[in-house]
């Protein structure tokens, strides 16, 4: 009975001294995560989560979307105004620069002299935002001075022909751009104000990258496990239909734990990874008090700062 304990202690002595001789590598792992983002006015009864746009420029009309609220054609409960004015031509202008070419001795042997028009412009425009759940609200848009510079000539006369030989494209091209950013401005706020936008985002977590750690290939399992289970949530879904596949990752990464008791850095390294990867996890799923459990003891653990 004596030699089997001895043989036991032995056994259980080498094998410490096996795990603690262990390296330690993590890597970087990078999950895709979907979220949504939340409304700063929300809307509250999803019955009323409707809005409608129009605009004396058509295609800002139609691309105007409000994620995770029905357009309707007529009337919603939020409606939105949009005037496009025209482009104004405020002034144009020849800059003129000069090259002066000279020989080895330094002696100037010619001028060049190029010349380049700028065209200065204005945009104006405004949106209206009626709520019948809340206050109206109004925005202006565009800007009382835009600069476009044409290309650089070597003769004025082709430089101040240019804005005469090419008003209309330039005016148009001006126009688009105006009308390209008022679209983008105008989603960005609603959204920002009533939406409900999905977004994709790159969450961290840390796996082992040691081939030779006993615990290399629970790791490994453990980061597909993650992202099968992340690649599971819909920005419109319930976390909960998916919630239930999350205790069996956590009770890995706890189990790794006493694998490394000691004090030494790639103890604390090792014990860092799950207690982080187990901390992200619960913030995915919308558990932050469990999140900022694990989150003191990776502060506690004292491995990186």
């Amino acid at each position: 009975m004596i030699k089997k304990s001895l043989l036991l202690t032995i056994i259980l002595f080498f094998s410490a001294i096996a795990v603690n001789a262990q390296k330690v590598d993590l890597d970087r792992e990078y999950i895709k995560v979907k979220y949504t983002n939340l409304p700063t006015e929300p809307i509250l009864d999803e019955n009323f989560r409707t809005y409608a746009a129009s605009s004396n420029n058509s295609r800002v009309a139609n691309e105007i979307k409000i994620y995770g609220i029905e357009k309707l054609n007529n009337e919603g409960t939020l409606n939105i105004d949009i005037n496009i004015s025209p482009v104004i031509i405020k002034n144009v202008e020849i800059s003129k620069r000069e090259k002066v070419n000279k020989d080895k001795e330094g002696n100037v042997t010619s001028t060049e002299r190029f010349y380049t028009p700028i065209i200065t412009y204005a945009t104006k425009g405004s949106y209206k935002i009626e709520n019948s759940q809340g206050k109206p609200l109004s925005y202006r848009l565009g800007s009382a001075e835009n600069t476009h510079k044409g290309s650089e000539y070597n003769s004025y006369s082709k430089a101040s022909n240019y804005f005469t030989n090419n008003k209309y494209s330039l005016k148009s091209k001006f126009r688009n751009e105006f009308v390209n950013n008022s679209i983008y401005q105008i989603n960005k706020n609603l959204n920002k104000l009533y939406g409900y936008e999905p977004y994709v985002n790159n969450e961290l977590f840390w796996i082992l990258d040691s081939k030779k750690n006993a615990d290399y290939d629970g790791h490994k399992k453990a980061l597909a496990d993650i992202k099968e289970l992340l690649g599971k949530i819909s920005h419109d879904e319930s976390l909960d239909v998916v919630k239930s596949d999350l205790q069996p990752i956590v009770d890995y990464f706890m189990s790794v734990v006493p694998n490394y008791p000691e004090d030494k850095k790639k103890h604390r390294k090792m014990k860092y990874a799950s207690y982080y990867n187990i901390g992200r996890l619960y913030y995915n799923f919308d558990m932050p008090d469990k999140a900022i459990e694990f989150a003191n003891k990776v502060i506690e653990n004292d491995y990186d700062k």
